[in-house]
Order: structure tokens, then C-alpha cells, then sequence
């Protein structure tokens, strides 16, 4: 909700500008991990996915492809997973988004 001095309930500010968005699924992941980003910058370029486990140790790493700041992929779940929780960190340029998700499907 918007409050009379255009903050959010939870403290945030409104800027009124476009911000980035990524969304991981299915989740939890089987046999792959979709992920779907929109960057506020609508550029082309290259983004970088970093995935890691729990204890911080990276297992994926890719460069990809942006066009018009949108940035669309599929990540298959090999031998490099295990089941358990993951961090995705996609970052283009300064802007870095992260989310967490959930492999349970690994080795099937």
C-alpha cells in the first residue's frame, strides 16, 4: 500500500522509475531452473548468472546474451547439483538481483 508521502508500508520509497525483476521456476526445480529477468536499463549486453549452494562455493557460472534489458534462460540440473537450496545472482552491469530456490530433483 501506498501511503500520503508515496512510501511504502515497508519503508520503501517510490521512484517512480522501472525496476529489475527476475523470476526462477519451476520451484521447486527437477530436472531444470527457468530464469526470466527484466533489467531497468533496457540495453543489450551481457549478464552474468553465479549460482551457489549453501556454504558459498559457486557451481554455475554463465555470461549471457541481453537484449533490451531482458534476459531469458534455462539451466538444466546436472551432476553439478545436489538437492538442497541454492542463490541465484544474475548482475548486468551495477545491477545485481539474487534469489533464493530449491533443487529437489537432482540425479533423477
Amino acid at each position: 500500500m501506498i501511503t500520503a508521502n508515496c512510501k511504502l508500508e515497508d519503508g520503501d520509497e517510490t521512484t517512480g522509475h522501472a525496476s529489475s525483476s527476475v523470476k526462477l521456476f519451476p520451484n521447486p526445480a527437477y530436472s531444470h531452473i527457468h530464469v526470466a529477468a527484466q533489467f531497468a536499463e533496457e540495453t543489450n549486453g551481457n549478464a552474468l548468472i553465479e549460482i551457489r549452494n549453501l556454504l558459498g562455493e559457486v557451481v554455475y557460472l554463465e555470461r549471457i546474451g541481453v537484449s533490451d534489458g531482458m534476459l531469458d534462460t534455462t539451466i538444466p540440473i546436472d551432476g553439478r547439483f545436489a538437492n538442497g537450496s541454492y542463490f541465484a545472482r544474475i548482475c548486468m552491469n551495477d545491477d545485481c538481483l539474487l534469489r533464493k530456490f530449491i533443487i529437489a530433483g537432482a540425479g533423477q
